[in-house]
């Protein structure tokens, strides 16, 4: 009987230490979110190949980031999606050359797609427009041979995926 108590005793123990720890994560996740929420009200979202992919679906990709974003990211001030515009791929995290339009932004979320061994992966990463460095990174990565179909799907939950990883939104 004592054992049994013993080993319940030490059952509720480790349920509320973890509990505690997911807690405090939890608690450093929302500041963080809250944090760019108050930092990052005008973004502008652009989006370049890695090396090796194919240019031609940034533009898809946009298109499909324009259609939902007026949803899902309503709540900013500002989200403009910006074809044509440069971005350093090799540099970490990515910039992109806003030139004088930079000043309209807070933030630019850079998205960077690639395929290859069956997987389709869109890289969204935001930069902080001043200082150049990254606020925040997610990765959608998906198993599928059909490149177009789920970078226009990765395109499709971009504004989303920035709405409740980046944002903390519902």
């Amino acid at each position: 009987m004592r054992a049994i108590l013993s080993l319940l005793l030490v059952a509720v123990m480790t349920v509320g230490l973890v509990g505690c720890a997911s807690s405090e994560r939890k608690t450093e996740l929302d500041a963080m979110r809250m944090a760019r929420m108050q930092n990052y009200k005008r973004i502008a979202i652009v989006c370049a190949p890695r090396a090796g992919a194919d240019a031609s679906y940034a533009e898809m990709i946009l298109d499909e980031v324009r259609r939902m974003a007026p949803s899902r990211l309503g709540f900013l001030d500002t989200v403009d999606c910006l074809s044509g515009v440069a971005v350093d791929i090799a540099a970490d995290p990515p910039t992109a050359d806003l030139g004088a339009g930079a000043a309209d932004y807070d933030g630019v979320i850079c998205l960077l797609y690639e395929y290859g061994a069956g997987h389709v992966i869109l890289d969204m990463y935001l930069v902080d427009i001043k200082t150049g460095e990254q606020a925040w990174h997610h990765r959608l990565d998906s198993r599928d041979e059909n490149v177009r179909y789920r970078l226009g799907k990765h395109g499709f939950w971009t504004p989303t995926t920035i709405k409740r990883e980046c944002y903390g939104a519902r």
